[in-house]
């Protein structure tokens, strides 16, 4: 040992014998790393007992475990995110800077003093509670509070989580914040935006029901209950789709099935199988059409639409019905009909006109040819015609066919506008 360390060691053994009071002493040797602990005490009426002892390898694990530790908190300390430590009895006993900064302390007052604590404008007992609560269930304890922040109010995410018994590793707990501030903000956008999406679906008079991925009924318009008969204070309890399939089939406002259980299995599987809009018609027992549209949701589970399409098929059988009776019409008339498209081209023409060609001379017809294809700009009105027109003999549209007899005839082209 030193010089100072021996003069350090006699005087300590002249206090020993003089008032018999115990030693204890750790000493540095004199190598690097060398540490010696010097131990006495009063042995009898006048004996004295000195142990010293090479602590050397203690020393440097001391010493390895004070630099980790300072490590760690420096490492602590540059993590912007409030960060500390509970003794046993939940008092404060640790906290990293920015804890300090944002209560407006520093980290030895928040260890002396016990606080503040970070939520502001509560009771000790009430800012304990997280703690206590996750001491209590040996588990991680979160809760979401609103705090000011260097004037600022923020939104913050709170942990507590325990660190052992008491009696092991201390005890208490280790907690930490974070700011979701920003997530807050994010939760109100997408609060209104889905606010507004319902405005617009309850105006649709297209029936529209959404169901969550466990097939639960989480959204209705005012056209589903009405299109459906369906009481809108049942719909409100959420039932699944099972349920709300068994009431359409009491009301018959689904079509007749076969099979009734694999029906109701087939819609609940789409939950796991539908990943495009998928479309079909349904035509329920009263007679009426409905066009069922069934979609993913974006926030997950199934959308489904229904638009009642009766009247739109009533028309079109209606408008079907009419151009047939009206072309059986066109078929049995004596005059030749011909349709000519805007483009000038034949789109349609009966038989009574190729019966008509039929009787012309060939030598009249290649001629009339020639007339027509040196007529063509007459062709051009046909864009404008609004009304039926008879074209004049100088646009050599007239022309003569022979009868059955032989006998010549005359025959004047009519133009009308076609539907």
């Amino acid at each position: 040992m030193s010089a100072d360390e021996c003069a350090q060691v006699y005087a300590a053994i002249d206090g020993l014998v003089e008032s018999g009071k115990a030693l204890s002493l750790r000493c540095a040797g004199r190598l690097d790393g060398e540490a010696y602990a010097v131990n006495g005490f009063v042995a009898g009426a006048c004996d004295i007992t000195l142990i010293l002892r090479n602590c050397s390898e203690e020393h440097a694990r001391s010493a390895e475990l004070s630099a980790e530790i300072d490590h760690l908190r420096l490492l602590l300390d540059a993590i912007e995110m409030p960060i500390w430590q509970r003794a046993a009895n939940l008092d404060l006993s640790w906290c990293n800077k920015s804890y300090a900064r944002d209560v407006d302390s520093s980290p030895r007052r928040v260890q002396t003093e016990h606080g503040p604590e970070l939520i502001s404008g509560v009771t000790q007992d009430e800012a304990r509670a997280l703690a206590q609560a996750a001491v209590e269930g040996r588990t991680l304890k979160r809760a979401r509070h609103h705090v000011v922040v260097g004037g600022e109010r923020r939104y913050l995410d709170i942990v507590e989580s325990p660190l052992g018994a008491s009696g092991s590793h201390g005890g208490g707990t280790a907690g930490w914040a974070h700011d979701i501030s920003d997530l807050e903000q994010a939760e109100a956008d997408l609060k209104r935006h889905i606010e507004a999406h319902a405005e617009v679906l309850q105006s649709l008079n297209t029936s529209i029901a959404v169901y969550a991925a466990d097939r639960r009924l989480i959204f209705f318009n005012n056209e589903f209950v009405k299109m459906f008969d369906l009481e809108e204070g049942w719909l409100s309890g959420e039932p699944t789709l099972s349920e709300v399939l068994e009431a359409l089939r009491e009301r018959r406002r689904l079509p007749e099935q076969a099979d009734w259980r694999l029906y109701k299995k087939r819609m609940n599987d789409l939950f796991t199988s539908v990943t495009e809009p998928e479309e079909e018609l349904l035509h329920l027992p009263d007679g009426s059409t409905l066009r069922y549209v069934v979609l993913p949701h974006p926030f997950g589970g199934l959308q489904f639409m229904s638009q009642d399409v009766t009247d739109r098929y009533t028309l079109e059988r209606s408008y079907s019905t009419l151009t047939a009776v009206q072309r059986a019409t066109l078929d049995n008339l004596f005059e030749a009909v011909a349709v000519f498209g805007a483009d000038g081209r034949l789109k349609l023409s009966l038989p009574s006109g190729s019966s008509i060609r039929s009787n012309w001379p060939a030598s009249r017809i290649s001629r009339k040819s020639q007339n027509c294809r040196a007529n063509l700009s007459m062709m051009a009105k046909i864009g404008r015609i609004t009304k039926p027109t008879i074209l004049p003999a100088s646009a050599s549209a007239r022309v003569q066919r022979c009868g059955s007899n032989g006998a010549m005839r005359k025959c004047w082209i009519v133009l009308c506008a076609a539907a």
